[in-house]
Parts: structure tokens; sequence; C-alpha cells
């Protein structure tokens, strides 16, 4: 048992956490930005993501693996778009762009909201050192 713990102790796990970080990041961040363009759609009167089943904040729902894959690796990825059908709305053109908005609205929204954390937490540990 000395042996693994000695063997553990040495182990740097400093990669696989910053593997890992912007991948948990990414997945949060790709499911809620497609589920708010469907959210938009349903709530503009598109009823075909909820009918898809892609008004839901499980990510296996909305990953594509290799653009979850190559947003951890190269940066820039993309997830499987959320299906919308435009003759549902009352407005077609406006509808669609409120549709089309509401993914990077959100991801603005999330920015700030993570910004607002860590600046918190800066300030809680400013106070509280050790």
């Amino acid at each position: 048992m000395d042996g693994f713990r000695a063997w553990a102790a040495q182990l740097d796990f400093t990669a696989l956490f910053d593997l890992l970080l912007p991948a948990a990041a990414a997945l949060c961040c790709v499911t809620i930005h497609e589920m708010s363009h469907g959210y938009a759609a349903c709530l503009l009167g598109d009823p075909t993501a909820k009918n898809a089943g892609r008004l839901t904040l499980n990510p296996l729902r909305h990953i594509d693996l290799m653009g979850l894959l190559a947003m951890v690796l190269v940066k820039f990825g993309w997830a499987k778009p959320v299906p919308v059908d435009p003759r549902h709305f009352k407005k077609p053109k406006r509808d669609m762009a409120l549709t089309a908005l509401a993914g990077p609205v959100s991801n603005v929204v999330l920015a700030y909201g993570a910004l607002c954390l860590s600046s918190a937490l800066l300030w809680c540990c400013a106070r509280n050192p050790g």
C-alpha cells in the first residue's frame, strides 16, 4: 500500500485537469446554447425541437462527438443543430432571427455568470487567506 501511495503522490494531474475542465465547460455551454435555440423557437410557436426531444439539459441529446473533440483540442467546435421549422412562426423572419440569437445570448449570460462566480470566489479567498 505504501508503494501505491508513493506512486500516486508523484503523479501530476495538471495535464488531465487542463483537458477535462475545458471539455466540461464546452459540454455545458454547447448544451445550454442548443437548448436555448429550441426553447426560443418553442416560445415563438414552433414545437419541432420539443417534439424531437431537444428541449433538455441532457448533453447526449445535443453533442456531436467530432464537434466536442474539436472544441477540446483546437478550441473551436460545434453541436447538433436544433431542428426549427419557420412555417410555424407567425412572423418567420423576425422569429427565426430571435431563435438564432437565443444561442449566442445564452453564451454571453453564461460567461457573465462564470465571471461573477470567479470574482466572488477570488474575493472570498482574498478575505480569508489560508
